[in-house]
């Protein structure tokens, strides 16, 4: 450092303020680097000149104030966990070291085992009643901290009661909700020739002698919605019969319905959904057939138009096939969820701003037949419910975890055979 002329100067006035000042001055120096400063003064002191380290590469230390290079942490596996804790997590990243604190959530991390510079696993701490994304901090035993805060979520554990009632001859198929709008969840079940509503009591298992529909053929699929735009829920039924069609029965408000419109298609529709995917302000009719997805516009009377035919990669749809409709990312726009049974997976296509995007694939343990949507952990991000098909016995629950990423939840067990499912908050809870 150069040489500074130093000027003292003695306040000799000093009676009011005891002994005489003394005051220093570097000439046009500065004072930082007698006091640990934060200028060029004193380059080394990252604490307090956090731009001295070039990120990513380097982070500060607190201990020593110095940049060295920076712990890195870009991936946890599995991406969520239970509350309760004590899941192995997977940590990747770099300049791991033995000796390295996790920290998830604010509480310590067990079991951490560092296998290299770029990975390390830990035993996740319990959190009760937290849900949701958290953070986590890496603490390098020489001083170096570096928290993520999107990389793991926890959520809560989920559970099914199952309760039974006395259904149609041949169900197959059940659909969910609010059909005389008591605020009590309804059902509507098909069987082999008829298609019957149950107007619930809201205890759950109970429910009022039902109403038949017969919509002249085997019914394949159910799906509601209001079609027609008067503020009562419709029901749409596709069949398989000599003349395949999708039947439209609109509501009337009182859990009963009108006659059925009918609209024809190709082929078999197996697999119903509706939503609005044109951008028209009206529910669309989408549905597989034979190897393609078909989306049928809706007229907004109930009625629906041309098919328009998409190639699906499925070997072909068949009765165990089912799709459902969902913005899964968020992205404002609708994604379609299609169970695939030859495949043993389920495909989820979202939707672009014209189309869908090519399928992703989630594997399962059996093979599908139908899919439904929630918060099934209550973390509000949605997760995807998926109905095994008969002696499978179970229901298998994938995990949303934001964006366009999933990861598994605990099955379910089931103590009967099964190929149909629905949901809603039938006991009012």
């Amino acid at each position: 450092m150069p040489s500074r002329q130093v000027r003292v100067r003695v306040n000799a006035v000093a009676r009011s303020f005891g002994p005489a000042a003394l005051l220093l001055s570097l000439g046009a120096g500065s004072c930082g680097s007698l006091f640990g400063g934060f200028s060029t003064d004193n380059p080394d002191n990252c604490v307090r000149n956090t731009e001295l380290c070039q990120a990513p590469a380097q982070a500060c230390n607190p201990l020593t104030k110095l940049c060295e290079p920076a712990v890195m942490l870009t991936a946890v596996s599995p991406p969520g966990g239970t509350n309760l804790g004590g899941e192995m997590v997977t940590l990747t990243g770099d300049r791991f070291v033995t000796g390295m604190t996790v920290m998830i959530d604010g509480e310590p991390a067990t079991a951490v085992t560092v296998s290299g510079a770029q990975q390390l696993t830990a035993m996740t701490p319990p959190r009760p009643g937290r849900q949701g994304p958290v953070a986590i901090e890496l603490v390098h035993p020489e001083g170096q901290r570096l928290q993520r805060d999107k990389l793991f979520r926890y959520y809560g554990e989920v559970s099914f009661q199952q309760m039974c009632f006395q259904g149609p001859s041949g169900g197959r198929i059940a659909v969910a909700a609010d059909f005389n709008g008591d605020r009590k969840i309804d059902l509507v079940v098909a069987g082999f020739s008829q298609v019957r509503t149950y107007l619930s009591s809201g205890d759950g298992f109970t429910f009022q002698s039902p109403m038949t529909i017969t919509p002249g053929g085997i019914p394949q699929n159910l799906a509601t919605a209001d079609v027609n735009g008067d503020g009562k829920l419709d029901l749409v039924i596709s069949s398989n019969n000599a003349t395949s069609s999708i039947a439209t029965a609109l509501g009337n408000g009182d859990g009963t319905f009108a006659a059925l419109l009918k609209t024809p298609v190709t082929s078999t529709a197996y697999g119903l959904a509706l939503g609005d995917v044109t951008g028209d302000g009206r529910l669309d009719a989408l549905s597989l057939q034979g190897k393609d997805l078909v989306i049928q516009a809706g007229a907004g009377d109930g009625t629906f138009l041309a098919e328009q035919h998409i190639p699906f990669a499925i070997q072909n749809a068949g009765g165990s096939a089912g799709i459902t409709l969902a913005d899964l990312d968020k992205d404002g726009r609708l994604d379609v969820i299609a169970a695939n049974p030859v495949e043993q997976d389920i495909s989820i296509l979202f939707g672009q701003p014209t189309g869908f995007g090519p399928a992703s694939l989630l594997p399962l343990s059996s093979q599908p037949s139908l899919v439904a949507v929630g918060d099934y952990d209550l973390d509000g991000v949605t997760d995807v419910l998926v109905g095994l098909t008969r002696t499978a016995r179970k229901v298998e629950l994938m995990q949303g975890l934001g964006g366009r990423s999933f990861g598994p939840l605990p099955s379910l067990e089931l103590p009967i055979n099964t190929r149909i499912e629905a949901q809603g908050d039938a006991v009012g809870n």
